[in-house]
Formats: structure tokens, sequence, C-alpha cells
């Protein structure tokens, strides 16, 4: 296992700098271990004196999901592993874009499985600098100098271009319906625009932010064509049940029996003294008045019926890995990890469940499931590509 304990480490090294070379979670697993090989001394040092170090594991740039204390636990694991023999510390494996790698294998759609690592390649690919650079192009479409054009002023600050943390968010979200609320939402909340601010006054901040979510959307919607597809796809079946005033249900490939019902709350009015000072507030809690939010089943299809698969693999994959004789987990959404020295056996699970899962037509059973309830004919899914879905079984990246 001490090949993972490598791995692991170069994952939560990526972006650290003052090392030898760069670590990466986007190179090969080979590169990521030689990484850690070419740092083996300086890594020993630190996991002995970290307070002295530790400017080279303590990121102070990062506020969301910050690696810091991921990233001491892994060199201290790291320097057990090759002294003891022994590692401690979990191999966190996570899934590319996850969301997409379903919908790429729902839809049969060769592009995206390929930038998902849902197809096999020699190092792992990037589906949010593809979006990036889809979004660069509409950017660098014009060449109007007006201190007023953002799209102009953006390739001042980006010459080569809008780099995949821009757009990371927004396309990590898509897989599940995001709105273009929720795409500007994000452009503010990630402070790529701080500079905005900073240099020109708080006042034009609006402006560059709505240019910035409409360059996003180009990219999304000129990616995820056939996901895309998909999503319009379940919101028709969810809207066809909603209409005969049931909750459109559906069984995932663990038996699991989903049933998508979105009920109209009454307004409950909530009086409350603050100070000597009443207060009256409307809130919609706690009173289902018996009927049926096709609006909001429409809008919570696609990251639902997503959401049942990607734990349905899940599930089946924790299941067949303790059948296997593994006893520790440590998993959440779209990120599997287990003991160093299973973590070969995880990976082949992975895939094995995800192929299992996807060898069968789920748009098709959805119809189907729909069909049933309604006691009615409806229109069939669209057509899918060309993707061979048991290329999954090859893929070295599918969680990586």
């Amino acid at each position: 296992g001490l090949y993972w304990v490598k791995i692991n480490l170069a994952n939560l090294m990526d972006g650290a700098e003052d090392w030898t070379g760069t670590a990466s979670d986007k190179a090969s697993f080979d590169d990521r271990a030689a990484w850690v090989d070419a740092n083996h001394d300086m890594l020993l040092y630190v996991a002995d004196n970290p307070l002295e170090m530790q400017s080279l594991w303590c990121d102070n740039k990062t506020t969301k999901k910050n690696p810091s204390f991921q990233r001491i636990a892994a060199i201290k694991d790291y320097a057990l592993a090759v002294r003891e023999g022994v590692s401690k510390v979990p191999v966190q494996l996570d899934g590319a874009c996850n969301g997409s790698q379903h919908w790429s294998a729902i839809r049969r759609d060769p592009e995206i499985a390929k930038l998902t690592n849902v197809s096999p390649g020699s190092k792992p690919q990037d589906l949010y600098q593809y979006v990036a650079n889809i979004s660069s192009e509409k950017m660098f479409e014009t060449d109007d100098a007006d201190p007023e054009n953002w799209s102009w002023k953006f390739q001042q600050r980006w010459p080569d271009g809008l780099g995949r943390k821009l757009v990371k968010r927004a396309t990590m979200c898509d897989a599940y319906g995001i709105t273009p609320h929720g795409v500007r939402k994000y452009v503010r909340e990630e402070g790529h625009l701080n500079w905005v601010t900073e240099t020109l006054g708080k006042e034009f901040l609006a402006g560059a932010v709505n240019e910035m979510t409409s360059l996003t959307l180009h990219g999304l919607d000129g990616a995820m064509v056939m996901s895309n597809e998909g999503k319009d796809y379940v919101r028709s079946i969810s809207d066809a049940v909603s209409a005969v005033g049931k909750p459109l249900q559906w069984t995932v490939p663990t038996g699991f029996r989903v049933t998508h019902k979105y009920p109209e709350y009454e307004p409950r009015v909530s009086q409350s003294t603050l100070y000597n000072k009443k207060y009256r507030m409307e809130a919609t809690f706690g009173q289902d008045n018996g009927e049926l939010d096709a609006k909001g089943a429409n809008l919570g299809i696609p990251p639902n019926y997503v959401h049942s698969l990607d734990a349905a693999h899940l599930r089946m994959s924790v299941n067949r890995m303790h059948q296997a004789g593994i006893n520790q987990f440590s998993m959440i959404h779209d990120s599997f990890g287990c003991p160093a020295s299973d973590v070969e056996t995880m990976r082949t699970i992975i895939k094995e469940t995800f192929f299992e899962i996807h060898i069968q037509p789920q748009l098709a059973l959805l119809h189907a499931d729909a069909e049933q309830q309604l006691g009615a004919e409806l229109p069939g899914p669209p057509a899918t590509g060309t993707l061979d879905i048991g290329g999954v079984l090859r893929s070295d990246y599918l969680f990586g």
C-alpha cells in the first residue's frame, strides 16, 4: 500500500510551493509517486519538525476546504509508513466531476466520458478547463477596447484565456441543474473578481459578475449538450407525472425505491417578541396542504435523479468491499477511501459497480417506471451516443 500512501500525499500537496517539482492531482499516478520520492528527505524532516516547516504544508490562501491539516497528517503518515510499515490515514480517491461522470454514462456521451475519465486514458483529463476554453473563445470574440466592455477587460486580466478555477464550481454543479442565479452566486463568492472592487470600485462588481456568468453559461451550454438533453428529459417525465397529481417514483440499482415528492406548504404565522417589540413572520414549514408542488419537482428532479444513482454506486461499492474483506471505510458522496493496503481492491470494485449500474439503460428504466405509474405512454428517452461503457473497467482515473 505504500504506493497509494504516496498518491494520497501528492493529491493533498497539489498546489503546494517550495518543493522539488510540482505536486499535481492532474498528473499520472506514477508521476505523483515520483514527486513524493523526489521530496522524500524533506517530507521526513517536515514530519519530524512540523512547526518549524509550517510554510511547506500550511495553506494560507484557501478559505474553503483548506487542506493544511490533511497535508500534515498525510506527511506524518508517510513517515510512519516508510519507517515502520504502518499507515493510519485513509487513502481518498475522488470522482472526476462525479455528476457529469454519471450523465456521460447515462447518455453514452463519448466527449464528456473522456473528460471525466469514464473512458480509459494515460493520464487524468480536465472537464473544468474544457469548459473554460469554450468560455474563453466567447470572451475573445470581442476586440472592442471599450473600458465598459467587460470581455475586453477580462482579456487584459487573462490574456491566455480563462483558467479552470473560474468555472470549476459552476461546472461541478451543472450535472445537478444549476441555474443562472446559482452560477452568478458562485462567480461572486469564489473571489476571482475581487480585483474589480479593489481596482475600480464596488459599484463595478455587478457588471463584471454578470459578464463572467454569461461566459460561464456559454461554456457549459457548449460542453454539456447531451447531459442537458438528459436533464430536459427527466424534467419532462416529472412534469407528466405531476400533471396527474402524483409524485414520480423510480427504483435505483440497489433496489431502493425513490419517491420524488415535493408537497406544497401553507404559510404559518410566527409571533415573537424581542426587546419588548413584537415581530410577525411568515414561514413555509410544517403545514403540508396535501397538494404537490409541480414546479419544485421540476427543479429538483435533475439533482435528485443523479444523486440517487451516485448514492447507489457508493452503497453498492461499500457492500462489495465488505464482502471482499474490507471493513474500514471513509466515504462521502464522490470521495471513496479505505486503508492503503486495500486501495487496489477498492478501485476494481468502484469500476465494476459503476459498470453494473450503467450497462443498464437508466433513462429507459425511468421511462418504464413513469409509464407504469401513469398507465399511459410517454415519449421515449433521447437517442444515446456512441460511448462503449465497458471502457470504464479499464479506466485508471475514474476515481483518482
